[in-house]
């Protein structure tokens, strides 16, 4: 029997299974598919957990980062809905930025603005974070061994800071939970070769929990408190989009996940 095994952003291979040999097809989530998830996300906004509408977190003139993640699934309808909703509620589009990482904007390019009204999506702009340059990073500060913290510049300038993620399971490769869309994503190079060390199987749970202690105090650090994320389904569909304030946002999101993945 054919079958096929997806893996990583956008690859897969083929294998030849015996009937007798398969166990099962784990292709898809439980759950139903969002047929709109542009109407989805303009929902979460106006509606978000435990947090006033994020047009009250905004004044005139502020500067607005749109931070998207690497791995998200139709990025270019969730960051026009985001984008849109924004310019709605009275951002300037000229004071919004989209951040990326190369990895996202190699898979995505120009893509992610193409959706963008056209009276307005020139105004805005995209940023690809080079963790290599220092012209392109900032000291946010130290961290408790005294190891200092390097950020984009832009992101800590920003006034608003605004997290478009896709949730994942916690033992994920590459996945640092609730700030990890910020740090370590738009950190300096030798910080992101330290999360990439590999690690042998009795150090990673000590590593991994070490890592997440570390991420959630420089998300405390930045002052992240208000966040988007999704609930991925099978390739690019979504099965959820939560908006609102971090902790609940993933609590909500997080419990959606493992009913439709666990």
């Amino acid at each position: 029997m054919p079958c096929t095994i997806a893996y990583g952003v956008d690859c897969s291979f083929d294998l030849d299974i015996s009937t007798e040999t398969l166990v099962a097809i784990c292709r898809e989530p439980h759950g139903e598919v969002l047929t709109d998830p542009c109407a989805a996300t303009r929902q979460a906004l106006s509606e978000p957990l435990e947090f006033p509408a994020l047009a009250r977190a905004m004044a005139p003139g502020d500067r607005i980062v749109l931070a998207v993640d690497a791995g998200l699934p139709q990025p270019g309808v969730l960051l026009s809905a985001l984008a849109d909703y924004l310019v709605e509620a009275g951002a300037d589009a000229e004071h919004l930025t989209v951040l990326t990482t190369k990895l996202s904007s190699d898979h995505h390019g120009e893509e992610l603005l193409q959706q963008l009204p056209p009276q307005w999506r020139s105004s805005l702009r995209l940023e690809i974070h080079d963790p290599t340059a220092k012209t392109q990073l900032s000291l946010l500060g130290q961290a408790h061994d005294g190891r200092p913290i390097y950020l984009n510049r832009t992101l800590l300038d920003a006034d608003l800071v605004v997290p478009l993620g896709c949730l994942r399971s916690a033992s994920a490769i590459g996945y640092y939970g609730r700030y990890g869309g910020l740090f370590p994503a738009f950190a300096d190079e030798k910080t992101l070769q330290r999360y990439r060390k590999p690690r042998g199987a009795e150090k990673r749970r000590e590593a991994v929990e070490a890592q997440r202690r570390e991420i959630d105090e420089i998300g405390w650090m930045i002052g992240s408190q208000f966040t988007v994320q999704v609930v991925p389904g099978g390739g690019e569909s979504l099965l959820g989009v939560w908006a609102g304030a971090t902790e609940k946002v993933f609590e909500r999101g997080e419990r959606q996940f493992a009913e439709a993945w666990d």
